[in-house]
C-alpha cells in the first residue's frame, strides 16, 4: 500500500514540473515528454491497482468459500456422527439386513421412503444417507464373511482358504478383501501378504480337490445322490458331480480355475463337440448373469454350446434370455432327472 502511494506522489509531482515547464516555455519539448509518460504512467498504475484489486477480493472470496465449506462439512459430520449412534439408526441396519445385494440405492422405492423419514429428523441429504448405507452394507458383510468361514472352525491358514472356497466356490474373489483382512485380523498372515499370494493358494487347494473328487469319484453313483443331497452339497462339490455326471456319460471333461474361468466352470468334449458348463449352487431362482457368462464362454472357448446347470430355478428374464442366445437351461426338475 505505501509503494503505490509513493508512485502516487511522484505522478503528482512530475506532472506539475512538465506544466511548469510548458506554461513558462522553458523546455516545452522536454514538459511534453514528462507529461507524456506520467499520464501512461498513471494510466497504468491505476489498471494494475485495479488488477491488484479484484485478485485481493477473489482471494478473499476463495478463503470465505473455503471456510464455510469446512464449517459446512463439520456440520455434516457431526449430524452423520449424531444419526449413528440414535435409535434411528436402526433404519439403515434394517434396510440393509432386507437389501444385502442392494448397493446403488437411489432408484430402490423403498430406500427413497427411508430417505424421506430420515430427513424428517435428521439434516442429511440423500447422498449421506446413501453414503451411510454403504458403510453398513460394507459392515454387515465382513461381520457375515466372518461368521460364515467360523462355522467350518478353521485355525490353519490352508483351514481358512478351504472355509472360503467350500463357502462361496467360485464367488470367493468377489471376498478376498475380506479374507486378506480376516487373515490379518486373526494372526494367520502378516500385513504384508498380497491378495494374489492368497487367491493363487485358494487356486492351487480347489485344483487339488476337484482333482480328487474326480479320481475317487465320491459322488458319482446315482443311487447314492438325489436332490437334496445336492442341496447339501459346496459349490465345488456339486461342480465336482456335474463334472462325473457326463464324464460317466462318455464326455471328456476340463474343469476350470477360481478366476478368468471366463464364465464356464466344466468344459465338455464329445464327438468332435465342445459344450460349456456353468453350475449354479443356489437357494433362490438363478437370474440374468449366469446366461451371460456362459454365452460369453462360448466364445472364449470356441464351443458349440453352452448350459447352466442348477439345483434351483431360472427367472423368466434368465430363460427369455436363453432363448434368444440359444442356451440350454438345466433347472432343478430337469437334473433330478438327470440323477
Amino acid at each position: 500500500m505505501g509503494l503505490f502511494l509513493l508512485a502516487g506522489y511522484v505522478i503528482y509531482k512530475s506532472l506539475l514540473q512538465a506544466i511548469f515547464w510548458i506554461k513558462e516555455n522553458s523546455n516545452v519539448v522536454l514538459g511534453s515528454l514528462i507529461l507524456i509518460a506520467a499520464v501512461i504512467f498513471l494510466l497504468k498504475y491505476f489498471k494494475h491497482k485495479t488488477q491488484s484489486d479484484q485478485a485481493e477480493k477473489e482471494k478473499q472470496l476463495e478463503l470465505e468459500a473455503k471456510k464455510l465449506k469446512e464449517i459446512l462439512a463439520n456440520k455434516r459430520l457431526r449430524a452423520v456422527d449424531a444419526f449413528v449412534e440414535s435409535q434411528d439408526y436402526k433404519l439403515i441396519e434394517g434396510y440393509v439386513t432386507k437389501n444385502p445385494f442392494e448397493i446403488n440405492s437411489k432408484h430402490n422405492s423403498e430406500f427413497l421412503k427411508m430417505v424421506e423419514v430420515i430427513s424428517f429428523d435428521w439434516d442429511l441429504d440423500i447422498e449421506s444417507i446413501l453414503e451411510i448405507t454403504r458403510l453398513e452394507h460394507s459392515r454387515q458383510k465382513k461381520i457375515s464373511f466372518k461368521t460364515n468361514l467360523k462355522k467350518h472352525n478353521p485355525i490353519l491358514y490352508n483351514e481358512y482358504l478351504d472355509a472360503a472356497l467350500e463357502q462361496y466356490g467360485d464367488n470367493v474373489t468377489d471376498y478376498l478383501d475380506l479374507l486378506h483382512q480376516l487373515l490379518i485380523e486373526e494372526n494367520i498372515i502378516i500385513p504384508q501378504t498380497p491378495p494374489s499370494q492368497i487367491l493363487a493358494d485358494a487356486q492351487n487347494i480347489r485344483r487339488v480337490k476337484l482333482k480328487e473328487g474326480l479320481k475317487k469319484q465320491l459322488i458319482s453313483e446315482r443311487s447314492e445322490v438325489d436332490i437334496y443331497t445336492i442341496d447339501q452339497m459346496s459349490p465345488y462339490q456339486f461342480e465336482t458331480y456335474i463334472a462325473n455326471l457326463y464324464k460317466n456319460n462318455g464326455y471328456r471333461v476340463e474343469t476350470t480355475k477360481i478366476t478368468g474361468d471366463q464364465g464356464a466352470d466344466v468344459v465338455l468334449e464329445k464327438f468332435g463337440e465342445r459344450f460349456v458348463i456353468q453350475v449354479k449352487l443356489y437357494s433362490s431362482p438363478v437370474g440374468n448373469k449366469a446366461v451371460q457368462e456362459v454365452c460369453a464362454a462360448i466364445k472364449h472357448y470356441n464351443a458349440h454350446q453352452g448350459i447352466v446347470i442348477t439345483n434351483n430355478y431360472f427367472t423368466p428374464s434368465a430363460r427369455e434370455l436363453s432363448i434368444s442366445n440359444q442356451i440350454t437351461l438345466i433347472d432343478r426338475n430337469q437334473l433330478k432327472a438327470m440323477i
